[in-house]
């Protein structure tokens, strides 16, 4: 089967939990919702998705209208974690950096999609490289800044630790001020690249995150994987659908309900 296009989605709990943060500033909530396009915040439930061009948006226009170029950084410190949902419960969950990575490498697509994190070793050397979607239609500075602060967030060995990745590559362009950067991200940071990259040394995969419930990461990751599995089988179906009406049926103009449902062998209702 052709591979369909997808739209660029983005858990929907980020959404709610932004909300929140942004009434702590002198902006017009309401107003920075509508204008992007969430003219009421959508009710989240467990892997819920909402487009990832809006949440963009969302995040640019706020920042203008608080008149906060880092914002989106400030979120990720301000904030109670869970909004990027279940791969948010796994990187926090995770005994050592290298579960979290593993992690990131099975379910990213929980969250943002379509979306590839990919793990190499060589040597002494481990590189995380996270190719997320192209926007078509949205800026998504801050949205990279969001993003890349919440995976070293949350992979931090303590809370507050002076840890960070040995070097890291952000796909957006240079800001002005570097200090909230290099208080997120440590001193070694490269702008306008290709994909966000994190640089660790290989030891650092055996680093051993503190106050980790013994069993809860598998625990949860049973969990991302039933969820991952329905919604494999149902972006499966849609596609079945879809490759039947483009292909099939639009070209002798029978792509009506009740065609469709006869050309797969199932029920209007189903």
């Amino acid at each position: 089967m052709r591979q369909l296009n997808r739209e660029p989605t983005v858990a929907a709990d980020i959404v709610q939990v932004y909300r929140t943060f942004l009434a702590n500033f002198q902006v017009d909530v309401q107003d920075v919702y509508r204008r992007a396009g969430f003219d009421r915040v959508p009710h989240s439930r467990p892997g819920a998705k909402v487009p990832l061009n809006a949440v963009s948006e969302l995040l640019e226009i706020s920042a203008q209208a608080a008149d906060e170029p880092e914002l989106g950084l400030r979120f990720v410190t301000d904030s109670v974690p869970g909004y990027f949902g279940l791969l948010d419960h796994l990187l926090m969950s995770s005994p050592t950096i290298g579960d979290a990575f593993a992690a990131l490498e099975d379910f990213i697509e929980l969250s943002i999609a379509p979306a590839q994190a990919r793990l190499a070793i060589s040597g002494q050397t481990a590189v995380l490289t996270v190719g997320l979607p192209r926007l078509l239609s949205a800026p998504s500075q801050q949205f990279i800044d969001l993003f890349a602060a919440t995976i070293v967030r949350r992979i931090k060995p303590i809370e507050g630790a002076r840890w960070y990745p040995e070097q890291i590559s952000l796909p957006r362009y240079r800001p002005t001020k570097l200090s909230r950067y290099e208080e997120g991200f440590g001193p070694r940071i490269n702008f306008e690249a290709s994909e966000l990259r994190l640089v660790l040394a290989r030891s650092d995969l055996q680093t051993k995150q503190i106050d980790i419930c013994l069993g809860l990461h598998e625990t949860v990751r049973l969990a991302a994987q039933n969820v991952f599995a329905d919604s494999g089988r149902q972006s499966d179906f849609a596609d079945i659908v879809g490759d039947a009406i483009s292909t099939r049926l639009l070209a002798s103009r029978r792509a009506a309900l009740t065609s469709v449902a006869r050309e797969l062998s199932i029920s209007p209702r189903t």
